[in-house]
């Protein structure tokens, strides 16, 4: 019984979505991800919702248009991916050579203070041989 509910639900959402009527412009969201640049085409309504949905191209010359577009934004995300990468880089580099400069002056300190200790140990035995 709670199955044959739920189909008429669902029956009826789907009457409701063929129903609706959005009006908007076609938008494409795109985002840097680990694997590259995602691309996904949305609606976005008069009222500012998002709705995620295929793009749809009434006419060739509108597509490519679109296409063109779409080139430029996923060119410019990805120089902006490769600026911010170099960025990354550089400053991963500077705190590493910033460590490493560290890491030798404490090895400088340490020997300076073994050097001098050893000089001392040598002075005492020089001066009770004499």
């Amino acid at each position: 019984m709670d199955k044959d509910k739920k189909t008429t639900e669902v029956s009826e959402n789907n009457e409701a979505v063929e129903n609706l009527t959005l009006q908007g412009n076609c938008v494409f969201l795109i985002e840097t991800v680990a694997a590259g640049i995602a691309v996904q085409t949305a609606l976005l309504t008069e009222d500012k919702n998002i709705h995620i949905m295929p793009a749809v191209f009434p006419t060739l010359q509108y597509a490519l248009q679109q296409i063109d577009e779409l080139r430029t934004h996923i060119i410019n995300h990805f120089s902006n991916a490769a600026q911010i990468g170099a960025k990354v880089i550089a400053d991963n580099a500077a705190q590493n050579a910033a460590q490493v400069a560290n890491d030798a002056d404490a090895i400088d300190d340490k020997a300076t203070k073994t050097d001098a200790a050893a000089v001392t140990d040598k002075s005492f035995k020089k001066a009770a041989s004499y």
